[in-house]
């Protein structure tokens, strides 16, 4: 037991070298990144704050509170866009690391090296697709609907955000959303790696939407269009993740039904 798991460090520890080879690469584009990201910065603030208050005019002021508040929030937005600039280079290395070891790994999630590279890029794709639903359509929406109700209790009452929670709120929305696009990925490597199977997801598909219906009202302002406009992208991906699920699914067991076949008439083939 402790042998196994001895030999599976040294292999994390193997791919991981993969990236400590190269790390003078990757903290080098990621300094770059970050200063680009320090330049950019200026018009990415102002950007965020014209697009998630495009639907509320001038009913919602943001204001700065402390001396470096703005400077703090360049700051931080760079490094984040400086990671994100050297990510692809430390995937590159990583899938480099793992590509001549790949077969040791008995990860059993019936993925080949290219479907691995497909299912990365499917996540990545879903993460923009989540970030971009939040912040063209969720963040004007819910901004619209705070400012509709604060109204309803006292129309003279103004809403004010300081620059550093205002972005806060919006990076927390963004990342929120685009992790929950995530759902296809996570749901079909958990029926691959057999924590869970199709049939039985499948079998539970009322409890899901019941989870999801929850997961929107909590997670969104008491009223109906904001509440669907979360739920309905979730329910769709889960659908979709079956979908996904059902067709992986029923080609590893081709697969798996070819490779029994195979050993058997080698089998026969030597006790003839």
């Amino acid at each position: 037991m402790s042998g196994g798991y001895t030999h599976t460090l040294q292999e994390i520890d193997e791919v991981l070298d993969g990236i400590r080879e190269n790390l003078i690469k990757v903290l080098i584009v990621g300094i770059i990144g970050t200063i680009v990201g320090y330049a950019a910065s200026f018009w990415l603030i102002e950007a965020i704050e014209m697009e998630a208050l495009r639907m509320v005019g001038d009913k919602v002021e943001i204001i700065q509170t402390e001396p470096l508040e703005v400077i703090l929030l360049q700051i931080k937005i760079s490094v984040i866009i400086g990671f994100l600039i050297a990510l692809p280079l430390i995937a590159y290395y990583l899938y480099n690391s793992i590509d001549d070891r790949i077969e040791r790994f008995d990860l059993n999630i019936n993925l080949t090296k290219s479907q691995i590279l497909l299912t990365g890029l499917a996540s990545v794709l879903l993460f923009v697709g989540g970030v971009l639903y939040a912040f063209y359509i969720m963040m004007p929406l819910t901004f619209r609907v705070l400012v509709l109700m604060t109204e309803w209790v006292d129309p003279g009452i103004g809403m004010r955000y300081t620059i550093s929670s205002f972005m806060n709120l919006v990076l927390l929305f963004i990342l929120a959303f685009g992790l929950a696009f995530q759902l296809p990925v996570v749901l079909n490597l958990s029926i691959r790696s057999g924590l869970v199977s199709y049939e039985y997801v499948k079998s539970k598909r009322k409890a899901a939407y019941l989870i999801i219906i929850i997961v929107a009202a909590a997670a969104s302002e008491p009223t109906f269009v904001t509440q669907v406009l979360i739920a309905v992208p979730l329910i769709f991906f889960f659908e979709v993740s079956l979908v996904w699920a059902k067709f992986s699914q029923r080609r590893a067991r081709k697969k798996e039904m070819k490779k029994r076949a195979k050993e058997e008439k080698k089998s026969k083939n030597k006790n003839s």
